[in-house]
């Protein structure tokens, strides 16, 4: 038994092949341990030749085994609950949260314990390389470290092994080290690294929500003075009934005529029908005609079926008259998007 040096060893005589050792944990094999074998077995039979292979020779295996090991009772149970499973964009976020013991003793009186809360893009979540466990206190101080201790043995030395391998294959190299990936917090919605719970452990936060259309995680790390320690999580979606985005050319010039795109997509489970107003000012005209030097604005009304959670792009035929700055403004909508609180993005701007 290895971890930081020799926990314990000893020598059994294996009745068959298939042999089961128990082992008893003790309070000190907390988080964890390696179980190391050396079996031998002597020579069954004398070689045929001075000359050919010795099948009979003495013989050994060596296997190594992890046992992680668990205290249930210095672990919390961490309750997260959103108020609602999707937001609007800026729309004001209310989570509850509750510590309690994971193993509760009984007549255990209530512990205190602090919070700190983090509220990040899902999307940034999964490149994590460690993920969940990157967050995890419990798993962060009571984790096992990789074996620190090399077994040596004579045998090694005195009874060669004979290495099978395919004629002419070549043998695997490590794999490489590890790869550490530096960890972003710029999709970091909420952070609050102390936030007290009452007497019964419960605790409310409130944060309003960024224009992304993505999901966020919410995660809330327990710890108690008596080091007990915990994780929580949920998740929940910011969306809209529709999205519009851009799609214009980098720049243009004097007298170019070019089309105007922007995509606009339904992402709501129903078919919608939406009514588009399309307004472009400064030095252009619409494509389609010839148009005049000077200031001008182009007003442009349609209308749009689109099928639940689909895509199509829309094109405005345009035409520059003079240098200058071009504005432009795309609404889109029906029902599902009046009563929001129009709010003017920054404007995409091409010079000519």
């Amino acid at each position: 038994m290895e971890r930081l040096g020799v926990i314990d060893h000893w020598t059994k005589t294996l009745a068959d092949s298939s042999e089961i050792v128990e082992i008893p944990v003790g309070p000190d094999y907390l988080p964890g341990f390696y179980v190391s074998v050396m079996v031998t077995a002597p020579r069954v039979e004398k070689p045929m030749s001075p000359q050919g292979e010795d099948l009979g020779k003495p013989t050994y295996r060596m296997g190594y085994v992890k046992i992680p090991v668990k205290d249930p009772y210095k672990e919390l149970a961490v309750d997260v609950r959103p108020e609602k499973e999707v937001y609007k964009p800026r729309e004001t976020v209310r989570v509850a949260l509750q510590v309690r013991p994971l193993h509760p003793v009984p007549g255990e009186t209530a512990e205190p314990a602090e919070l700190a809360v983090a509220v990040l893009d899902e999307a940034v979540f999964d490149l994590l390389l460690e993920g969940r466990k990157a967050f995890d206190p419990y798993q962060g101080f009571y984790s096992l470290e990789d074996l620190d201790l090399g077994n040596y043995n004579l045998l090694m030395q005195l009874v060669g092994r004979e290495k099978l391998a395919l004629k002419g294959a070549s043998a695997g190299g490590g794999g490489g080290p590890d790869l550490s990936m530096r960890s972003l917090f710029k999709f970091v919605t909420y952070w609050n690294p102390t936030l007290a719970p009452d007497t019964d452990g419960k605790a409310t936060i409130e944060f309003p929500v960024p224009d992304n259309l993505t999901g966020w995680k919410v995660l809330a790390m327990a710890v108690s003075p008596s080091d007990r320690m915990g994780l929580g999580e949920a998740t929940f979606k910011v969306n809209q009934a529709t999205e519009i985005r851009p799609a214009l050319p980098n720049q243009v010039v004097e007298g170019d005529r070019f089309s105007a795109g922007f995509t606009l997509m339904n992402r709501t489970g129903q078919p919608r029908t939406l009514a588009i107003h399309f307004k472009a000012g400064g030095p252009v005209g619409l494509g389609t005609v010839q148009g005049e030097a000077g200031e001008t604005e182009v007003n442009i009304a349609r209308q749009l079926t689109l099928a639940p959670f689909h895509r199509e792009t829309l094109f405005f035929p345009l035409q520059t008259t003079a240098s200058g700055t071009i504005t432009m403004a795309v609404t889109a909508g029906d029902e599902q998007d009046r009563g929001r609180p129009y709010r003017n993005p920054a404007g995409r701007q091409t010079a000519t």
